[in-house]
């Protein structure tokens, strides 16, 4: 049958033919089947699409997996049994199984509490050296007790030559260092940690090392060398270059004396920095190196040093030596160096 809005407007046309029919009133929305009207649905937002699925370890354990049967909640699906369950279906009897359960917790608690141990001093975590594994084999069968403690174990053994030498930056630390450097036969890698120094057979002190990837070069700092002790020396002076130029040249001298007190003969290396310059009319030069200076840029696996220069001593038992070493700058007209005209 039509809508009650129909029939009246039927009955109008009848009355009256002339009459304007009335103006119909708006339809409510269509209403959708689940509720709400359609250009409401229309505009809603999409569901974020679902994270990606997270399985637990529990799930991964193939070998305790059991699928439910109908009289479970779970029934047809997976679920791991706990070790007492696989204990009770492998035969054993419930007070042992219970034995085994205490045991596996026990066992568990002791190794989070391994975790949580502090390593000793200058020991770290094993790690890949520089992007390389290497693995470690052991000479003969070892046994390490299963006590929550930290044990040395011997891997391997070898015997190297060993050379002392001595290193000074004056301009930095009037003390001078020690470094022993060695080189293996075996390019075995060497892991970071500590290392053991001992002299005529006593523990002299342990010092920590950063490792290295090839294990053929080897070198550990020892520390300062109380037997040596080092003077620098600085001396400034300034010369005009140039009728009309303007110019300067300023003169930097240094001197360095070594003095020993040990019972043999040791070779020290003395480290300089000279200025360095990359402006147009500016010029550094060195005029005088003695001994004779190298150019140095600092360790393999260090920052390289610029204008790093290099002097080796031989300072014999109980006696001196002296190392000179003198550049100068040239600066043109208007300029002075940063900070002053104080070179050291």
């Amino acid at each position: 049958p039509p809508p009650p809005e129909a029939r009246v407007l039927a009955k109008t046309k009848k009355r009256s033919k002339g009459a304007r029919p009335p103006t119909p009133a708006p339809s409510a929305p269509a209403q959708s089947a689940y509720g709400g009207s359609a250009s409401q649905k229309e505009s809603r937002e999409p569901s974020p699409a679902p994270g990606p699925l997270e399985v637990s370890t529990d799930a991964l354990d193939y070998p305790s997996l059991r699928l439910q049967g109908w009289e479970s909640p779970q029934r047809g699906r997976l679920t791991p049994l706990d070790l007492g369950a696989l204990a009770q279906e492998a035969g054993l009897p419930a007070e042992a199984a219970t034995r085994v359960v205490r045991r596996r917790r026990s066992l568990a608690q002791a190794a989070t509490d391994v975790k949580r141990i502090t390593l000793p001093a200058h020991h770290v975590l094993p790690e890949p050296i520089n992007g390389a594994d290497f693995r470690y084999d052991a000479h003969e069968q070892t046994d390490i007790p299963s006590d929550g403690r930290f044990h040395s174990l011997s891997l391997q053994h070898e015997e190297l030559e060993l050379a002392v030498r001595y290193q000074a930056v004056p301009s930095l630390d009037p003390r001078v260092y020690r470094q022993v450097t060695g080189k293996r036969s075996e390019g075995v890698p060497l892991l970071p940690g500590p290392v053991d120094v001992f002299v005529d057979g006593s523990l002299s002190l342990t010092v920590p090392w950063g490792g290295t990837a090839d294990g053929s070069a080897l070198t550990f700092g020892l520390g300062v060398e109380e037997g040596l002790r080092v003077a620098r020396n600085v001396r400034h002076r300034e010369e005009s270059t140039g009728l009309f130029s303007g110019g300067r040249r300023l003169f930097t001298e240094i001197d360095t004396e070594l003095a020993s007190s040990l019972s043999r003969a040791a070779e020290v290396e003395l480290i300089e920095r000279l200025p360095i310059s990359s402006e147009e009319g500016v010029a550094v030069k060195l005029f005088k190196a003695v001994p004779e200076a190298q150019p140095y840029s600092g360790h393999d696996e260090g920052h390289i040093l610029k204008g790093g220069k290099r002097q080796q001593l031989s300072v014999p038992a109980g006696g001196q030596r002296e190392a000179h070493l003198a550049f100068y700058i040239d600066l043109p007209a208007k300029r002075e160096l940063v900070g002053g005209d104080r070179r050291d």
